[in-house]
Formats: C-alpha cells, sequence, structure tokens
C-alpha cells in the first residue's frame, strides 16, 4: 500500500513538473491573459444580476482583483514582446451567454459552478507558471496565486447561501 502511495505521489509531482516544463511564457501570457478577461465580464455580470447580495458581492471583487491582474500582465508581457488576448475564449463565451440567460437563484448557483471551475483551472495554470523560468512572468504567477486561490474557496461556498 505504501508503495502505491509513494508511486501516485511521484506520478502526480512528476506530471506537475511536466506541465510546467511545457508551458511557455506566451502560453502563460495567452492563456492567463484570455481568463483574466472573461472573469471580469463574468464578475460584472454578477454584480448586474445576481440574486444574492455575496454574489453580486463576489462579482464586483472578480472585476477589481482581475483588472489589476490584467494591467500587471500586459505591461509585463509588453516589456517582453508577448501578446495578450483581448477576449474571452469559445468556452467562456459559452458560458457568459447561458450565464445571461439566468436569473435569481438559477444565476446565482450557475454563476457559482462557473467560478468554481474557472479558479480551479486558474490556480493549475498559476501554480505551473511559477515555475517558469522567466523570473519576471514566475513573480507575477506567484504574486497572483493567493488571490487566486482566495477566489476559488470563496466560490465554493456562493452557492450555499
Amino acid at each position: 500500500m505504501r508503495r502505491i502511495l509513494i508511486g501516485a505521489l511521484a506520478s502526480a509531482f512528476l506530471g506537475q513538473a511536466a506541465i510546467a516544463a511545457d508551458l511557455t511564457p506566451q502560453d502563460f501570457v495567452s492563456k492567463a491573459s484570455e481568463s483574466g478577461v472573461a472573469e471580469v465580464q463574468l464578475g460584472q455580470l454578477a454584480a448586474r444580476k445576481g440574486d444574492a447580495e455575496s454574489v453580486r458581492a463576489y462579482g464586483e471583487r472578480m472585476v477589481t482583483d482581475h483588472t489589476r491582474a490584467n494591467t500587471e500582465l500586459e505591461a509585463l508581457a509588453g516589456k517582453k514582446n508577448l501578446k495578450v488576448t483581448r477576449e474571452p475564449g469559445a468556452a467562456h463565451k459559452r458560458a457568459l451567454q447561458e450565464l445571461g440567460a439566468k436569473s435569481g437563484k438559477d444565476f446565482d448557483a450557475a454563476f457559482a459552478q462557473q467560478m468554481q471551475k474557472d479558479h480551479a483551472e486558474a490556480v493549475a495554470l498559476f501554480t505551473s507558471a511559477s515555475n517558469l523560468q522567466d523570473g519576471e512572468l514566475s513573480g507575477f504567477a506567484k504574486r497572483t496565486l493567493p488571490v487566486l486561490q482566495e477566489h476559488n474557496e470563496k466560490a465554493k461556498h456562493l452557492g450555499a447561501h
């Protein structure tokens, strides 16, 4: 049993290292900026349409925190001649459209679920990016990661109200 556990932990660690090794600075900037733009738009939607005050407040926080991170990432990317993505990808556009069609408690529940999914993915991306060879991008990822982790935790409790 112990060997199986050790093997599983080693595989997970090596898998995470492989993800980090495959992540290029441009990949990180593209994925992080696309996600960041989407979170601002989703946050704006929640601030307008949220039924519960906690959902509206969380939406406002998404706008504030992700706008700040997007601005910092854009400046950093510009210095490095890397391209940022300025609009949400297809999956986030679909989520925006689907959420836009909901209201009341249905909106709140769907929004909470989307935030949990998005922030779990963001935490994984920024965790990998914290190991990039580029010290400035790695530093940005490390500074931003605690905020994303906090967003992720708060999202888990959004649907409970």
